[in-house]
């Protein structure tokens, strides 16, 4: 699913409507520049903390910072001593437990500021507590930022304005979470 909204699969039948316009092969370059994904499988470069945030774009100290503060990454870079930015994290983020690596994803997701932010089970690894502080930070941005989450976990779309409910490639069921949480077997209710 999120392979078709980011423009990286066409569609077998249908199409992807942004903003009530078809999404077609000379939009690709800009929608993607517009979008902010974080996969499943955090991708971090053997370089610093915000070489990773970065992620090739002009750096900007300010807005590193604010990416981080975001995905509430901020305490436990700057609690990386006083190189904080500037730690290396190791090959594939190494030095770094699960839910920093998802943090560090998340910032460099929000660092270009986009107007989608798609994620793809990228909580996984945060605790509770973590995960609805971003959610909270998330939601609080409003009308200047989308996001789209795939998850397994109820709970990390509570408060989200419309989920869909997918099993074997099918909706089940769509609209507010409770309402769609009301529609699942208490089977599934209790897998999250």
């Amino acid at each position: 699913m999120l392979d078709l909204l980011l423009g990286l699969h066409a569609p077998d039948s249908g199409r992807i409507l942004i903003d009530g316009r078809p999404l077609g092969i000379g939009d690709l370059p800009g929608w993607r520049a517009a979008v902010g994904y974080v996969p499943q499988d955090t991708l971090l470069l053997d370089a610093t903390i915000s070489d990773n945030i970065v992620f090739g774009a002009g750096e900007d100290a300010g807005q590193v910072t604010a990416a981080a503060a975001l995905a509430h990454a901020d305490a436990f870079i700057r609690d990386r001593g006083p190189s904080g930015y500037a730690t290396p994290v190791g090959e594939r983020g190494v030095r770094l437990s699960g839910g920093q690596r998802q943090r560090l994803a998340l910032a460099r997701a929000l660092f270009s500021r986009p107007s989608l932010l798609a994620l793809d089970e990228a909580t996984g690894a945060l605790d509770s507590a973590v995960e609805d502080r971003i959610a909270a930070q998330l939601l609080s941005l409003g009308r200047e930022l989308t996001v789209v989450m795939v998850t397994h976990r109820l709970r990390s779309v509570r408060d989200f304005d419309l989920v869909y409910y997918l099993r074997g490639g099918r909706v089940l069921a769509s609209g507010a979470p409770a309402t769609v949480i009301a529609a699942m077997s208490e089977t599934e209710r209790l897998l999250d």
